[in-house]
């Protein structure tokens, strides 16, 4: 050895682990869903067609998932091509047309949208102290005429009417609510399991 440089002292190990999410994030990490039983159409004219179709339940929060139709092929236009669901423009404090904004009204009058931020705030003091509702995107998928994207709502709904709430000004969709009955998403929360202790 180098009679100069001196060996740093050994480093205690570490066991690689994934990192450790808000609640509010995302849905929980082993626990198996339960689904909901839950399939509509939120609205519909001659030029498209947003449903919801389902989705899963865990004991902090729930997954919603949502169609899209358009019966004839969509028009390539200006932030159109990459599907309604696609955030171009969002970053820069505009809510293009083509964009599908989605949102949850919840009993109480809190609500979330599809248009608030999808990641952490990059100053993440509160991150842990979330309160607002949030609505984040997760898989999504489609091309042409039909699309489909889940969300990631927290928390879970008290009881009473859940709405739904669309609008989508290029497909001359103006807001409109559908009301669901929050007990169907409490219900099955009730029968998610925890299968692995996430402590």
């Amino acid at each position: 050895m180098s009679a100069f440089f001196e060996a740093p002292p050994p480093q205690p190990r570490t066991e690689p682990g994934e990192p450790r999410l808000p609640v509010w994030f995302q849905a929980p990490r082993g626990q198996l869903p339960c689904a909901i039983p839950l399939g509509e159409i939120i609205a519909r004219n001659d030029k498209a067609v947003v449903g919801v179709a389902g989705g899963l339940a865990y004991t902090t929060g729930f997954e919603l998932s949502f169609y899209v139709f358009t019966p004839d092929a969509t028009p390539v236009e200006s932030g159109f091509e990459r599907g309604p669901f696609d955030r171009m423009g969002l970053d820069r404090g505009e809510l293009p047309p083509e964009f599908l904004r989605l949102g949850l009204e919840y009993a109480d009058g809190s609500k979330s949208m599809n248009t608030n931020p999808p990641h952490l705030p990059d100053d993440d003091e509160d991150n842990e102290d979330q309160t607002k509702p949030t609505m984040r995107p997760q898989r999504g998928k489609g091309w042409h005429r039909e699309w489909q994207q889940d969300f990631w709502c927290w928390p879970l709904p008290a009881s009473g009417a859940l709405q739904l709430i669309c609008e989508w000004p290029a497909m001359e969709i103006g807001l409109t609510r559908f009301e669901v009955d929050a007990q169907l998403i409490l219900d099955a929360s009730e029968q998610a399991q925890e299968i692995i202790s996430s402590d």
